[in-house]
């Protein structure tokens, strides 16, 4: 057509922006549309849409939503599936309140939100930890006619198993089946899934047993949860056995079912068999990550044979040499600030930067597994300086806070020790003291199989260090006055 002289109508870029879209090929799609506009050629509404659609699959959310808030103050009306779109947007930033906001313009509109609207508010609130919001989405959702869908379903189900509920999660899951809801593999893999997060072994088999006798076959993911179950309690054995399916069903494993695999041999204590799988990792073409050597670490945090600690230690060398040297120093309990600063810099310019705060955790569960309270204390002061473990103490003139969210149980130990010691130091010196102290912990019921959550842990941990603080179940938080502070600080009597 260029050859041709012809000049490129907005049909003809639409139709090139949605094939590109289509093809998953982001940046093309970009480059179309800023070439329409370079062109002079004014986009309908079906490219708009497309648009906003192509910003969000390529994470440029900022530019979808100021597209959406542009086009709405020239009095552009979207349709139901640009709605959708743009909820997707939202939904992708955590922002379930601006979904909200959609509806009342839907409603303005006479747009009727459609499944896919639900399910994206729902999703939203599920990922906001809003569980009681997500099940009201879904009343609202049934009570405009519209029927929830095996997604519905599964995004509830995850909702609950992050949340540890999985109680909820199967009476859900009844209560749909009870409505004539036909589940799927999805929904199924879901609830399996749900299981393995939460260690309930014989629960993944019983929801297996179901899923084959109603007619779904298992699939790679099938396989990769009830191996990650059966890690969860160190069943080797029986993991080893749905890897071996896996591979009988020409699937390939990934590196999530070999960290599984270590992980069973950890909580088994069978660290002659880590060496092994790691071996077999390799030579089926998987790429160790992070998480992988997280489980290594704590492999090592727990093996006191020093043969088996050096097949280990092998298997991070193979890995990262500067991972292997910071672990062999931990148990060697022989780390000097300087030294220990530079490396976990270097093994932290080896990895994504949203995996820096998990990867410090480990290194302090690490510390804290050996005995040895320097080395935790010495990784949590490093993470703090390099900007990981950012506002852990937020000083106001009202309040004083503690923020453990986010942290491991070993590292929120390391905080509150290091929280007290500040505490005492700022009476000992005379600073003026805030009406409240607060230790927050978040509300989330999440279980983390290797990680016992912190807001059942912490109310021991200061019982223990005979600390006044009550617990505010609404705020996910623990709360003390200034007078009771005082005292409890003055009666310690902690030199400095």
């Amino acid at each position: 057509m260029i050859a041709e002289g012809l000049v490129l109508d907005n049909f003809t870029y639409s139709t090139l922006i949605s094939c590109a879209k289509q093809c998953n090929l982001t940046e093309m799609a970009l480059k179309w549309f800023n070439r329409m506009n370079d062109a002079d050629c004014v986009p309908d509404e079906v490219t708009y849409s497309s648009m906003i659609d192509v910003y969000g699959a390529a994470g440029l959310t900022e530019e979808a939503l100021e597209l959406y808030e542009r086009l709405r103050r020239r009095g552009w009306n979207p349709d139901q599936v640009t709605f959708g779109t743009i909820a997707n947007v939202y939904a992708k930033v955590g922002d379930y309140k601006a979904i909200e906001r959609l509806f009342w313009d839907m409603k303005e509109l006479g747009v009727r939100p459609n499944v896919v609207v639900y399910n994206t508010y729902i999703l939203a609130l599920s990922k906001a930890g809003k569980p009681s919001l997500a099940m009201d989405a879904l009343c609202q959702m049934e009570d405009s006619g519209i029927k929830p869908t095996t997604v519905t379903l599964s995004i509830l189900i995850e909702m609950y198993s992050k949340l540890g509920a999985v109680d909820d999660a199967f009476a859900v899951f009844k209560q749909m089946q009870q409505e004539g809801l036909n589940c799927d593999r999805i929904v199924y893999n879901s609830l399996i899934s749900a299981c393995a997060e939460n260690s309930l072994v014989k629960e993944a088999e019983d929801v297996l047993v179901e899923m084959e006798e109603t007619g779904h076959a298992p699939d790679e993911a099938t396989y990769r949860c009830m191996i990650s179950a059966y890690a969860t309690r160190g069943m080797v054995e029986e993991a080893r056995r749905f890897l071996d399916r896996l591979l009988k069903e020409g699937y390939k494993p990934n590196v999530q079912v070999y960290s599984s695999l270590v992980r069973a041999c950890k909580q088994a204590r069978q660290y002659d068999k880590v060496p092994l799988y790691f071996e077999e990792m390799i030579i089926n073409g998987c790429k160790p990550d992070q998480r992988l050597c997280g489980m290594l670490l704590g492999c090592l945090s727990t093996c006191e044979d020093k043969n088996l600690q050096d097949g280990i230690l092998g298997c991070l060398q193979w890995t990262s040499i500067t991972l292997h040297d910071i672990a062999k120093r931990l148990l060697a309990k022989d780390t000097d600030g300087p030294w220990l600063t530079k490396q976990i810099k270097a093994a932290l310019d080896e990895m994504p930067e949203d995996s820096h705060r998990a990867f410090c955790n480990t290194l302090i569960d690490m510390c804290m597994s050996l005995g040895y309270t320097e080395g935790s204390h010495q990784i949590l002061g490093i993470g703090v300086t390099l900007g990981m473990y950012e506002n852990i103490q937020v000083r106001s003139d009202l309040e004083w806070r503690l923020n453990l969210r986010g942290l491991s149980l070993s590292a929120a130990q390391c905080a509150v020790e290091g929280w007290v010691s500040s505490l005492t130091l700022a009476l000992k010196e005379g600073e003026h003291m805030p009406r409240h102290f607060i230790v927050e912990t978040g509300g989330s019921k999440r279980r983390v199989a290797d990680q016992i959550k912190l807001s059942e842990t912490i109310p021991s941990l200061l019982k223990k260090l005979d600390a006044p603080f009550e617990e505010d179940l609404e705020a996910g938080a623990f709360v003390a006055t200034a007078s009771a502070v005082k005292s409890w600080l003055e009666s310690r009597n902690v030199s400095i």
